[in-house]
């Protein structure tokens, strides 16, 4: 069959753009057999596979440049071959064949599908390699060139968005450095300190991974990402995600999450081997607020009644150099509500007249363009006795938050010993500096408030720095003047004049053994350690004088050291019987300690004298402060697994798990984790359709756990004085206990693990030759019971909260991916892929008498995210407006909407129904083109930017009402205060009228008064939108909930292979340029002005922040020796 235009191809594409009908092609017929002329060396031939000719496959002289490719009739011809030497055809998808010339008077070339690729090898639980067509559970790997297509990430993460199905991972504020939020099939908790993020192990090593965010608290508030921020993602070979709790069985207590295994590059080339990468690109910020510039900052005239207006309604002040009343920026105001901007000048806040003009860009002017730059070099060597592979990376970020950097180096190096036919070793070092400079916190005043439409914020950096060094904003004269400038100015003091410096210095190292008794026994043995030294120092500088202002200033240094040790041993066996049997198994144990030791020194507003950072430097006779923090906890392990197997079709493995934590009380410390699995590859066992390549039916079962979080079941007490005598203080909660067995003294400590029961279906199928069309199919079920969690009591008992296992959370799941080649020709290939995945998490039963658990991560007085009984998890409910029994919203005295604080509504939840991605890579002779989109649907998110936007009048949503242009009515404000309707925007001015202006901004919303009659009370849109969505409390709008559901354009780029002919002149084996992009755009988004993935930390469900996201654009350059 023809490869570069047959009916497969056709079929295929049709297929996936949803064409109906068929289509069909004529089939060339075969040539004569080849004919081999041994005068002149010359070799012609034909290669076909089982459908006909093979357009495009590659015949060379082994060990030479001496090639050709098959043309469109599988044709080729060789010049120059010589008696013994060795024909190499190749083609992707099949089996590499080998033919040695001896003059043979005919050659033709029958290739054979690619067993191989039916057999492709993943590392599984322990590290364990497996054939994946063996599997019964649910296995993802992604590939090295997938993890950098797109240039060299500073988070390997985010180069998985849409790659995989079952994965979820969302990046928050802090952009690219900060953490990211990762979840294995929606996994979730009823306790907010119990971790949801799946277990992440580096070369066997499992490492020490948080939920990180941001605050306002430019001290701490930065986000500085976590252990997995410093792989190197030039070094990672592959990622395999081990979904189900089947598959992380293995695991025990760590695996209810699911587990990601990195595996790191090692030697594989044949002698000496060069790499060298280098790649630049540039930061954007983008989606930010689409703000409007038609009004300026201040407030309306119809907003209050003011007696300092000019008769265009303008504030006014006296301009201190001429002592006459002029027209001026709103004095002492906030908002965007004021004046029309139409150039006039007016006084501003340092007594220059300027044109009042909107800045439309003074958002995105706040920012710079960013870089990101990345070098890589690697060294790498294999023989006979082993491989080594040496690498360096040097990754530099510039956020696009002025004066926020960051900086790492990394070294790695892998090697492998083959001491003897028995005895094999291999070491894996993983070493990363980063210093992380400036990161950037939540400005939360920036959105508050509102950036004023007519500020030029490069207006506020020039001016800030006064020649004493002090912030000029900081006067109570200016800042109360223009309060704008206060918060503007903060922003570029913190990142430009302050210095926050988190340096982290991180090391991965692990040693393994491998020993060979025999044929069918073996021995593994592995330990290391992720050791992790963290050194934040701050510096803040003062302000202004401390003869004016004593309490400013702070310098501290806080010192984090994490400590790893694992160590894991396992006999393993494995013969076959009779060509058809196969028997494998293990039997080990493992431990693994975790430590941390953090102390935290630092002087808060007690400089004896400024801008000198020394803990010498206070004014407190009891010099600075410092706190420390220490804590571990120790697992022990055993376990085992068996796999049966019959014919290379039928897989039976059954597996164990049994581990002691410190965690856990002794009563209750130890758990046993069980699972089994069975896979049926049907398609060895009947001889189906040739368009079946492979299929393969799994069913698994499994049980595992998490033990919570250290010390969560003991009794914390701090140690404090009283009249000069020590004092210990029990802290404001009870640790899970057994009250009822208790005999006297404290009860009887009873924390028991949280444990997840899931069961998984599903099968896998491949179509045509070369595996043309791939499915894979999952569906789950799972409760994770004995949850965690906290509930609050009458503090009248003396604590505030008691702990407890209570509650069950059934899950179910569906996965779907497939992966197709609609078109292979000579020099033309379309790869495009579809993952697909659906989750429904139902709260089954929660504690006795307890009908729904409070969650986490909202933000907000009125509004809450519970995990009610028999609903969903993570539902939001907010109080709704006031309505009467036909549903009209009810309006009060003031003519606002009332909130309804003893009801509660639901507006959504902060799961997603559906999560995906689309994959698609065209490679056209040596250009490739590739490109990546993601999806989400079904969540809520909380944006209190949104709110915040609107009753400050800043966003493009808020002109509604605000002229007569925008649907405003015609009012004028007598002299009483009251305003009175119009019937025309162009009435004349009423004799009572207190301005000599009408006002066209008026709001009559719709609803009804307390007695049941329609509102007729007239307000100001500035009243309207303060009342409606700037109020205290963060309270939120049932008008303003979004869902977070988006389609983004995540990835594209483009390479260029350089010709091997060209490059062989130079010595240098592959060289690859190419462009790309990042985090492209949206193709939709429901939610405006902000990004759906700009949440304040990755636990948190709540977006606040005018942190833009970040849109990148690059090139690079691939060069191997």
């Amino acid at each position: 069959m023809l490869k570069n235009f047959k009916p497969v191809g056709l079929l295929l594409l049709a297929g996936t753009l949803g064409i109906p009908g068929y289509v069909s092609a004529d089939t060339v017929a075969a040539m004569p057999k080849t004919s081999i002329s041994q005068q002149n060396g010359k070799v012609t031939g034909v290669v076909e596979d089982e459908f006909g000719p093979v357009a495009g496959a590659s015949v060379v002289v082994k060990g030479t440049t001496n090639g050709s490719i098959t043309d469109m009739d599988g044709n080729f011809t060789l010049e120059g071959v010589k008696s013994g030497d060795i024909i190499q055809i190749s083609f992707i998808g099949y089996a590499t064949q080998e033919i040695k010339y001896t003059g043979q008077p005919a050659l033709q070339v029958k290739l054979a599908e690619d067993a191989q690729k039916l057999d492709e090898v993943v590392v599984t639980a322990l590290g364990m390699k497996r054939e994946k067509k063996a599997l019964g559970y649910s296995v993802s790997s992604v590939k090295s060139e997938e993890i950098t297509q797109a240039g060299t990430p500073m988070n390997a993460m985010s180069a998985l968005y849409g790659k995989t199905s079952g994965l979820q991972l969302q990046t928050t504020a802090a952009g690219p450095t900060g953490g990211m939020n990762i979840k294995v099939r929606n996994a979730v908790s009823l306790t907010e300190s119990s971790n949801t993020r799946p277990l992440i192990v580096v070369d066997g090593i499992p490492i020490q991974d948080a939920n990180t965010g941001q605050t306002m608290n430019s001290v701490s508030g930065g986000d500085h990402g976590t252990g997995i921020n410093d792989i190197n993602p030039e070094d990672i070979e592959s990622i395999e995600i081990l979904k189900g709790a089947k598959a992380a069985v293995l695991y025990g207590s760590e695996g209810a999450n699911g587990v990601m295994l990195i595996t790191t590059k090692s030697g594989k080339q044949k002698g000496l081997g060069i790499d060298f990468g280098v790649n630049y690109s540039w930061n954007k910020a983008a989606y930010t607020p689409k703000y409007q510039n038609e009004y300026g900052s201040g407030h309306s005239a119809g907003y209050s009644k003011y007696e300092n207006l000019s008769k265009d309604g303008y504030y006014m002040m006296k301009d201190p150099a001429t002592g006459e009343m002029v027209e001026s920026l709103w004095e002492s105001a906030n908002f965007n509500f004021g004046p029309r901007m139409d150039g006039r000048s007016l006084l501003w806040w340092d007594d220059q007249y300027r044109p009042y003009t909107a800045q439309k860009n003074n958002a995105t002017e706040m920012f710079r363009t960013g870089s990101q730059s990345n070098v890589n070099f690697a060294l790498s060597n294999s023989g006979d006795l082993g491989s080594f592979r040496v690498s360096y990376n040097y990754r530099d970020f510039n956020h696009v938050s002025v004066g926020a950097d960051n900086a790492s180096h990394s070294f790695a190096f892998a090697g492998d010993l083959k001491a003897n036919d028995y005895v094999k070793l291999k070491v894996n070092t993983n070493y990363t500096y980063t210093k992380d400079h400036n990161a950037p916190y939540q400005i939360e005043k920036l959105t508050t408030y509102g950036l004023p439409r007519e500020m030029d914020p490069n207006l506020i950096r020039d001016k800030m720095v006064t020649p004493e060094g002090y912030n000029y904003f900081s006067q109570d004269a200016v800042s109360s003047r223009y309060p704008a400038s206060s918060y503007v100015s903060e922003y570029y003091w913190s990142q430009l004049q302050n210095n926050n410096q988190y340096v982290r210095n991180h090391l991965i190292q692990s040693l393994s053994m491998d020993v060979k008794f025999n044929d069918y026994l073996s021995w593994n043995t592995l330990g290391g350690m992720d050791y992790t030294i963290t050194e934040h120092e701050v510096s803040n500088k003062v302000n202004r004088p401390l003869a004016e202002k004593a309490l400013q200033g702070y310098y501290g240094l806080k010192s984090i050291r994490y400590a790893t040790y694992y160590a894991q041993t396992a006999l393993q066996y494995n013969q076959s019987f009779d060509e058809k049997w196969n028997l494998s198994g293990m039997i080990g144990g493992a431990v693994k300690r975790n430590s941390m030791d953090s102390q935290d020194t630092y002087i808060k507003e007690e400089f004896a004298i400024e801008n000198w950072f020394s803990f010498s430097n206070t004014t407190n006779a009891n010099g600075a402060k410092s706190s420390r923090e220490r804590g571990k906890d120790l697992l022990l392990s055993v376990y085992a697994s068996a796999q049966l197997a019959y014919d290379n079709a039928v897989y039976l493995e059954v597996q164990a798990r049994n581990d002691w934590s410190s965690i856990l009380p002794p009563e209750n410390n130890h758990y046993f984790y069980p699972g089994a699995s069975l896979s049926w590859i049907f398609s060895e066992t009947f001889e189906l359709p040739s368009v079946f390549s492979f299929g393969k039916v799994r069913a698994s079962w499994a049980d595992v756990g998490r033990p919570g979080p250290r010390y969560y079941g003991n009794v914390d007490f701090s140690l404090g004085s009283y009249g000069g005598n020590p004092i210990l203080t029990m802290g404001d909660y009870l640790p899970p206990a057994d009250f009822a067995t208790s005999t006297g003294g404290f009860p009887v400590p009873n924390l028991k693990p949280e444990r997840k029961r899931e069961y998984e279906f599903g099968f896998e199928t491949a179509f045509f030759p070369q595996n043309r069309i791939n499915v894979d199919f999952a569906f789950f079920h799972n409760n994770t019971y004995n949850q965690i969690v906290t509930l609050p009591v009458p503090e009248s008992s003396g604590v505030k909260t008691v702990r407890l296992n209570a509650g069950d959370i059934a899950q179910n799941g569906l996965e779907f991916s497939i992966n197709t080649k609609p078109i292979i020709t000579k020099d033309f290939t379309w790869e495009l892929g579809l993952n697909l995945s659906n989750y429904s998490t139902k709260i089954v039963k929660l504690a006795k008498g307890v009908t729904e658990q409070e969650l986490w991560g909202q933000k907000g007085k009125n509004v809450k995210i519970i995990a009610p009984e028999k609903g969903q998890y993570g539902e939001i409910w907010i109080n709704p407006y006031k309505t009467n029994d036909k549903g009209e919203r009810i309006v009060s005295d003031g003519g606002y909407w009332q909130t309804d604080n003893t009801k509660w509504k639901k507006v959504g939840k902060i799961t997603p129904d559906i999560i995906g991605g689309l994959t698609t890579g065209l490679t056209y002779k040596n250009f490739t083109l590739n490109a990546v989109v993601d999806f989400q649907f079904g969540a809520t998110m909380i944006s209190q930017s949104n709110m915040y936007l609107l009753g400050t009048g800043s966003v493009v949503e808020s002109l509604k009402y605000r002229d007569e242009a925008h649907g405003g009515l015609p009012y004028y404000m007598n002299t009483n205060g009251d305003r009175i309707l119009l019937d025309s925007h162009s009435a004349a001015v009423p004799s009572d009228s207190h301005y000599p202006f009408i006002m066209h901004d008026g709001v009559i919303v719709p609803g009804v008064k307390a007695d049941g009659t329609p509102n007729d009370k007239l307000v100001s849109a500035e009243n309207y939108y303060q009342e409606t969505f700037w109020k205290s409390g963060n309270e939120i709008s049932e008008d303003q909930i979004y869902k977070s559901d988006y389609i983004s354009l995540r990835q594209v780029s483009l390479s260029y292979q350089i010709p091997k002919n060209f490059l062989s002149k130079f010595k240098i084996q592959n060289a690859r340029v190419n462009v790309f992009g990042n985090n492209l755009c949206y193709f939709y988004k429901d939610i405006p002005n902000v990004t759906p993935e700009s949440t304040l930390g990755t636990n948190s469900q709540t977006e606040m922040s005018i942190l833009p996201g970040l849109r990148s654009f690059g090139v690079g350059l691939n060069v191997s020796f």
